[in-house]
Parts: C-alpha cells; structure tokens; sequence
C-alpha cells in the first residue's frame, strides 16, 4: 500500500480527498485533506465569496492552495481532522458558532460570506442482479467458503468509481414484487439512487443484465477484500454475504506495583 498521496490517488476508487487522508494521517505527509468542510473553513477564514464571482474551479485550486500552506509541519493529521471536525461541529454552514470557535480571531469574515444555494438532490431507479453460485473450487474455513457472486469492473474510463467492482445492472429496472430481493436507498454525490435488487441465477445471468465491463464470480471471502463500490459493500452486507472480520481482543495488562 503506498504511503504517499500522489501514489495513492492511483490506485482505483481512491480520489484525491481519500489519498490526503490516508497519506498524512497515517503516514504523516504534509499534505492538505480538503473536503466540503474545510472548504468552508478556508473560505471565511481568508474572506473568499464561495461559489461567486470567481467560484468553480479558480476558487478550487485557491482554497486547495491555502490549505496546503496552513497544514501544520509536525502534526499533519492532527491538523487535517482538526479542521474537517471544526468545519463539521463550529463553523457551520448555517449559525456558525463564531463565539467559540478558536480561529475567531484570524477570520475575515466571521461566517458572513455568500454561498451558492446547495444543488437539488436528483433521484434515479436502478435495479442490479444479485447472481451467486456453487463454487467450482475447493474451499473450506471461513464464511461463505463454497459460494462464488458474480461481480462487474466498472470502466477504467469512467469519471465516477473507475475500476471499481460491483453487481451487474439489470436491463429491466422495473423488478416483479416476487423476485424482488430487498430495496436499498444509496446517495452518491447529488443524486440518491433507489435500487432494486434480485436475485439472478447463473443460467439468466446473460439474458437479465447489461453487457457491461469484465466480469468474475468471485469466492465470498475474497470479495470483501476487493474494491467495491460502497452501494454493492451494502447489498451484500445487507444479505449477509460477506464475511465478518474477526475482532482481536486487546487484555490490558496489569499496571506494575511499587
């Protein structure tokens, strides 16, 4: 697993935000974590009219500038939650609570600065194949050993979730109430998907789904340790096809006595 950010933003499913995090929390690179919170936090902090005037992507790259000069040199992750947890609990995006916010002092503005109003939630109707089968190898031990689910890469193209895996699409988005597996509501960026799930099996896989991108049936165990997207994570978590991590247990061991 690479430990600096410009490498791990590399790897399939991992965007910028995601590799500042785990490169300076965990690895301690100095590098700015920047989401919708600090953003905020940066904009009011320097006075910046977010998303007038000169929003967009300008303002993008100021703020990500800005925040990439404020990160403290010794402590990055600290500094980096820090400031999402300020932005998520403080500076509010409605009634800021500049009394007792600790940067009161260095802000320009206070927490009166214009914004553009939040984008309208859109909603679509999915529906994918739940597909799973009989493994034709020979598997013992853990949770679900003996079954393989068929998974689809996403296109390595594509702009959202590049190579990413997850359950083949259905072509009838319109599933029967009978063959209707479970329904799962699952929010990806501005838009909140409805998805029906059903339950296909291996002979009706072709014939019910979309010819999409390079397809496996995977063993169960080895599908949790895959890239998954977060809405196919949450199907087969749901039908209880993952499986569970085993929890080490910490003894606390005993203070010594002078």
């Amino acid at each position: 697993m690479p430990a600096k950010a410009e490498e791990l933003r590399a790897l399939p499913g991992i965007g910028a935000y995601t590799a500042a995090a785990l490169a300076s929390i965990a690895h301690g690179e100095r590098v700015a974590v920047v989401d919708g919170n600090v953003e905020r936090v940066v904009c009011r902090l320097e006075g910046w009219d977010a998303g007038v005037d000169s929003g967009g992507a300008a303002l993008r790259r100021r703020i990500e500038n800005r925040a990439a000069q404020l990160v403290d040199l010794t402590q990055p992750g600290d500094f980096n939650q820090a400031m999402m947890e300020l932005g998520a609990t403080v500076c509010l995006p409605r009634n800021p609570q500049c009394l007792v916010c600790p940067l009161t002092s260095h802000c320009a503005t206070r927490g009166e600065h214009k914004t553009q109003p939040r984008p309208r939630m859109l909603s679509r109707e999915v529906a994918h194949a739940l597909a799973v089968r009989t493994s034709r190898r020979k598997s013992r031990g853990a949770m679900g050993a003996g079954c393989e689910v068929l998974l689809e890469q996403r296109a390595a193209s594509l702009t959202v979730m590049p190579g990413m895996w997850e359950l083949p699409a259905l072509i009838d988005a319109d599933v029967p109430a009978e063959e209707l597996r479970m329904t799962v509501r699952h929010a990806i960026m501005q838009v909140n998907y409805y998805v029906r799930i059903r339950t296909v099996l291996e002979g009706d896989v072709d014939a019910l789904t979309v010819a999409g991108g390079r397809r496996r049936w995977v063993p169960l165990a080895e599908a949790g340790q895959m890239a998954l997207t977060g809405l196919t994570r949450k199907v087969l978590a749901r039908a209880h096809l993952l499986p569970t991590a085993t929890r080490e247990v910490i003894v606390p061991q005993a203070a010594n006595v002078v």
